[in-house]
């Protein structure tokens, strides 16, 4: 299989993640998320890496699985400031930001959304 197959294969699953997510079966979601990651990594995809990460943080955070959902949205916010993708790196810096919110720690929230102005 060639290597942009591969790559649709990989962009399907984190397609079918983003509809099983607003299917509420977020557990299911998890999972197709982290099938895209690993063929994404394998590829060396940096910014597929990324989106899974930011996506898979997200369903993470609302699971309630905030520690996880931190490392994920961290290691996606590094590869965006890594590409650069300014956009997308404001983006992690906003789900970061709700998480922080969410997990009671205010002053880390309100400064992860000052980096995103």
């Amino acid at each position: 299989m060639a290597a942009d197959e591969f790559g649709d294969i990989a962009g399907g699953h984190s397609l079918l993640g983003d509809a099983v997510q607003h299917g509420c079966r977020r557990g299911r979601t998890a999972g197709e998320l982290e099938q895209a990651l690993a063929i994404y990594r394998d590829l060396g995809i940096r910014p597929g890496q990324a989106n899974a990460l930011l996506v898979l943080g997200a369903v993470r955070r609302e699971m309630s699985d905030y520690h996880r959902a931190a490392g994920e949205l961290e290691q996606a916010l590094a590869i965006y400031r890594d590409l650069p993708d300014r956009g997308a790196e404001i983006t992690a810096l906003n789900e970061i930001g709700t998480l922080h919110r969410l997990s009671g720690e205010p002053a880390e929230a309100d400064a992860c959304h000052q980096q995103a102005l």
